[in-house]
């Protein structure tokens, strides 16, 4: 049950008082006598409706403010009961997530509507900009977004940056929300090293239509390795995810200061993690897999064929922390790689670390690792050579705007570095770019991470305006007609 209050220039109503008409500065604001902090609020040059049905349409810089989220428009239909909606020419404001520190997200599209927790868009466009003529956006023919989940479908897409448009596949999903999911690897990422020399990196998931199947590929197009790639598909195995996994020319990190060329020609992988109540909370992870490998010809070793299967279990604690760097962390592995040869090898590994701010400026984190392996394998790229090491990661904020981190690798045994990399970042808005250098590889990559959505830069705390989302499509015509008029 819905009561509605009415405010306009011009208030009638029918003679059943079931009909409303609101005129001039019209305002309809209605509110859940079971849950009184549901509450909604439309203003529009005209509202019109049933206050019993509580079906609405509405005309005229139309605007709809509920708990979850603000839309614009040019017209609006509204089931206070259902809080369904269509909207023309509409603007939504939301936030990506349950997190209240999460980015706000904004959602353009000629035609717009929602059925329960699915948002549905037609001539879309997303960012988490809150400018009228953003700094990025999501383009796309068909939009849906899933409230709950956190999934979004993209049908005809592609990537606006500074005016720069960016084709992407004609179809994929990805996850906003879930750490866990893919994410879109969108802006092709340029690079040079001593390796692959020039090089510049695309990758990009996309959903199987009608299926809970999904895929993360990568192309990597380079002036002196010609082109590498690599595909990881996975789906739903009965209570356990499947992968297949296939690459050419794939670079794997071989003791830590190496790297190793292997063609990854199939492997199939079933995993799954549990949550349990051991220690005070921790997650239980599984794998098992199987595959046939290629390593190229390594540090003057020949080139190596064989098959691996490879079993493990895992128990950790705070995962979430250790990626972040802020916190305490530990976990504990084992695992086991039969080879076609009659190979065995075991490794197991102990891990525990800590992060924290040290200044308003510096934080930093410190992880010791310690493995046992027995046994041997023919592969460089599955030897662990290192027995004890220390990892640590520091970051250091200049200012608003620019910041250095550093991550290392420390081996205990030989008393000496073993790898590291320095990134210098600036933030620009709701963007990040990111140069950075890696030792192992004597690489230099240049980035971009979107603030609260994509990297680990957090999301402006103040970009969910109170007036609703930006008027958008206005800002857009104003730009057609002054490009019609210097035509």
């Amino acid at each position: 049950m819905v009561t509605f209050t009415t405010r306009g220039d011009d208030v009638q109503f029918s003679w059943d008082g079931h009909s409303v008409s609101l005129r001039g500065h019209a305002e309809l604001l209605g509110q859940s006598q079971q849950d009184p902090s549901r509450q909604i609020r439309i203003t529009a040059e005209l509202i019109e409706g049933n206050l019993q049905t509580g079906r609405f349409e509405a005309v005229g810089d139309v605007l709809l403010v509920t708990v979850d989220a603000s839309l614009r428009g040019d017209s609006l239909f509204f089931d206070a009961n259902t809080s369904e909606y269509r909207i023309k020419s509409g603007s939504v404001m939301m936030r990506v997530g349950q997190d209240p520190q999460s980015a706000c997200g904004f959602a353009y599209g000629r035609e717009m509507s929602n059925d329960g927790h699915l948002i549905r868009v037609t001539g879309a466009r997303a960012t988490t900009c809150e400018r009228a003529s953003p700094h990025y956006a999501l383009e796309a023919r068909r939009l849906v977004y899933d409230t709950q989940s956190g999934d979004v479908q993209v049908r005809g897409g592609a990537l606006r940056m500074y005016g720069v448009r960016i084709p992407l596949l004609p179809t994929f999903t990805t996850s906003l929300t879930d750490e866990t999911k893919m994410r879109p690897d969108a802006v092709p990422e340029p690079r040079w090293g001593g390796r692959d020399g020039f090089a510049l990196k695309w990758g990009l998931p996309f959903q199987f239509p009608g299926e809970h199947i999904s895929a993360k590929g990568s192309v990597l197009l380079t002036s002196r390795r010609g082109i590498r790639g690599q595909i990881d598909v996975q789906g739903p195995i009965g209570p356990m995810t499947g992968h297949v996994r296939a690459s050419h020319k794939e670079d794997v990190k071989s003791d830590v200061d190496q790297w190793s060329l292997i063609d990854r020609r199939l492997e199939f992988v079933l995993d799954q993690a549990w949550d349990t109540d051991l220690f005070g909370g921790t997650q239980l992870a599984a794998e098992l897999s199987a595959g046939d490998f290629k390593q190229y010809a390594v540090a003057g070793q020949p080139e190596v064929s064989d098959q691996r299967a490879l079993a493990s279990l895992r128990l950790s604690q705070n995962d979430d922390q250790w990626r972040r760097g802020m916190g305490s962390w530990w976990w504990t592995e084992a695992r086991t790689q039969l080879y076609d040869a009659a190979d065995e090898y075991t490794v197991i590994e102990l891990g525990a670390g800590a992060g924290t701010r040290l200044t308003d400026w510096l934080s930093g984190s410190l992880t010791y690792i310690h493995r046992d392996a027995s046994g041997a394998t023919p592969f460089e790229f599955d030897d662990e050579d290192i027995e004890s090491e220390i990892s640590g990661r520091a970051r250091i904020d200049f200012d608003d705007t620019w910041s250095m981190r550093w991550t290392g690798r420390y081996d205990v045994e030989i008393d000496d570095m073993r790898d590291y990399e320095i990134e210098l970042a600036r933030r620009v808005h709701c963007l990040t770019w990111k140069l950075a250098y890696r030792d192992v590889s004597e690489s230099i990559s240049l980035g971009v991470a979107i603030n609260g959505l994509f990297g680990d830069e957090p999301a402006a705390q103040e970009r969910c305006v109170e007036d609703g989302p930006p008027r958008y499509w206005r800002a857009q015509d104003r730009h057609t007609e002054q490009d019609q008029a210097t035509e």
